[in-house]
């Protein structure tokens, strides 16, 4: 989503590629069969070389359309990963937006929305990027945070979650 709106560029780079791949077969075909209609490329219409023609075009167009899906995932990948750096800071400002509403911190056997939404944060962080993307996230949030005792207060919400050890 994108300012309230579906992100739909991904879909468009696909379809773009594939009507690309479409147009590339399209022309194969066309060109093999013309070939073979005047004989410039085949010394008989039904000679075995014909069907391998037609073969080899239909390769051509699965190739085409395997590197057009490639490029198209390659593109969503690459705005995901912008994207994603743009989330992390929406997630730290999260974290210190409840670490300065509760100053007190948490205790994850206590529950309630706040702890699950910290617990889901290093949830996320860790599916994104395993141990590694859940320190850079808990020294971002070190590093700005002015709560005292917040920093070792999510070093205990997060315990258990990956390889985390609160």
């Amino acid at each position: 989503m994108t300012n309230g709106q579906p992100d739909t560029d991904g879909i468009k780079d696909f379809l773009g590629c594939l009507g690309g791949a479409f147009l590339l077969g399209i022309l194969a075909i066309t060109a093999i069969a013309t070939g073979a209609r005047t004989e410039h490329w085949f010394v008989d219409r039904g000679h075995p070389t014909h069907a391998v023609a037609f073969a080899a075009a239909a390769a051509l167009v699965a190739v085409a359309l395997e590197l057009s899906a490639l490029f198209a995932v390659q593109a969503l990948i690459r705005r995901l990963r912008g994207r994603s750096a743009a989330t992390h800071v929406d997630v730290l400002n999260e974290l210190l937006e409840i670490y300065r509403s509760h100053p007190e911190g948490f205790v994850r056997a206590h529950g309630g929305p706040h702890v699950r939404r910290i617990r889901h944060i290093g949830t996320q962080l860790d599916a994104q990027g395993g141990m590694a993307r859940m320190l850079e996230g808990h020294e971002a949030f070190a590093a700005r945070c002015t709560v005292d005792g917040a920093s070792r207060n999510l070093e205990h919400m997060w315990d258990g979650i990956g390889e985390w050890l609160g």
